[in-house]
């Protein structure tokens, strides 16, 4: 820990040469940015790999209010309102995924839901 203190102190002004260990941080440099090079190829492939994911045709549902939020707790409102849904026999389609079905679960006896083509 002390050594640490000591390198500290010891940064170079201008015009002065760098001490050794300022020098070994700056041949540790390039092995960090080859690092990073991995690093945005990688994120290349993932997102490759997200494109073809977004080519499958995902299910959509059609969720319909039936019933009126008033009387209705506060966070059921909040979730009927994420939905996309403010008025009676309003609809709308989503994506038939674990988010939705989570939503259309907490206020089920307020909407009915079918499958869509």
């Amino acid at each position: 820990m002390a050594e640490d203190i000591k390198k500290t102190e010891t940064l170079p002004e201008d015009g002065e040469k760098a001490p050794k260990a300022a020098k070994k941080t700056a041949a540790t440099a390039p092995e960090k940015t080859v690092k990073t090079e991995k690093t945005t190829s990688e994120k290349a492939v993932k997102t490759t790999k997200k494109v073809a994911k977004e080519v499958k045709i995902e299910k959509k549902i059609k969720v319909t209010l039936v019933k009126s939020v008033i009387g209705s707790k506060k966070d059921q409102i909040a979730t009927v309102e994420a939905l996309g849904l403010k008025k009676i026999r309003q609809f709308n389609i989503i994506k038939d995924n674990a988010a939705a079905r989570g939503m259309i679960n907490k206020v089920s006896h307020l909407v009915s839901v079918s499958e869509v083509e």
